[in-house]
């Protein structure tokens, strides 16, 4: 008799922890995603000296160039089918950070230096599925995986002279829609039984191709704005993923940039 009554409270007691286990959740992120694969833009040089006889050099120092690296922040909501299996559906968004290049120009005594400094901005939906492993009553593990969709695409590339020449320009790209992966691992730690704070490492796969741009800001050495006076044509490209010699457009060949990542963020998670 004892035995059956010890059988019975385990049964409701293994009952009560998978109702728990159910149920609606939402989570909330912060950190920082540093660049996964980067592409080589460089640093440039060019010195000359005066009159016919003078002498002309050239150097070039590598950067990587990445448009996945920045500040990112996450928002999430999900259901847990049980303590072990559950999909949500998170939004993303990434405050990218410059990749910065000079050119220097040298020609006898005088030296003009321009700074291109180019950043991502996306802002990202992804459905994913959730699989958890409780370690005990306070520690958890997690994996997850999803579809990256992402709703904003885009890219700031913006110029400053130095010098004579303080001109100032801003261009944003914004870029094709694209499909990529994410996935993540982490640790949970729960302060009750409807709040916990995470920790967990992630990785974005994503590219950026070119489909747009447009020039935002022209302004001259004095600050003057400028873009009043540039032509719509001028203003504004148009990219294709198609090269056709025969086309009469003025579309520009797309170009793609790298714009994955891998990331660390922490965050508070709530169950109701």
């Amino acid at each position: 008799m004892k035995k059956r009554y010890l059988m019975a409270a385990a049964a409701i007691i293994a009952a009560t922890s998978a109702a728990q286990a159910q149920g609606v959740y939402a989570r909330l992120g912060a950190g920082f995603s540093f660049p996964a694969g980067s592409q080589m833009k460089y640093n440039r040089s060019y010195e000359s000296g005066s009159g016919s006889s003078g002498s002309t050099s050239k150097s070039y120092d590598p950067i990587s160039f990445s448009l996945g690296k920045g500040v990112n922040t996450a928002l999430a909501a999900g259901y847990m089918f049980n303590q072990y299996i559950g999909l949500e559906l998170g939004a993303g968004f990434l405050i990218g950070l410059n990749n910065t290049t000079t050119d220097k120009r040298t020609s006898g005594n005088e030296t003009t230096e321009s700074t291109t400094g180019s950043k991502g901005r996306t802002l990202t939906l992804t459905p994913a599925l959730r699989i958890a492993a409780p370690l005990s009553d306070k520690v958890g593990v997690y994996a997850r995986a999803g579809v990256i969709l992402p709703l904003l695409n885009q890219a700031i590339e913006s110029k400053k002279g130095s010098g004579e020449d303080k001109s100032e320009q801003e261009y944003k790209v914004t870029g094709f829609f694209t499909l990529g992966c994410n996935t993540a691992v982490g640790i949970e730690l729960f302060l009750s039984e409807k709040v916990s704070i995470f920790g967990e490492l992630n990785t974005t796969f994503l590219r950026f191709d070119t489909k747009d741009g447009e020039i935002t800001v022209y302004k001259n050495s004095a600050g003057k704005d400028l873009l009043e006076g540039v032509p719509a044509e001028q203003k504004k490209a148009e990219f294709t993923k198609e090269y056709n010699s025969s086309a009469t457009d003025d579309k520009r060949l797309s170009e793609s940039y790298p714009a994955s990542s891998v990331g660390l963020t922490l965050g508070i998670a709530f169950k109701f």
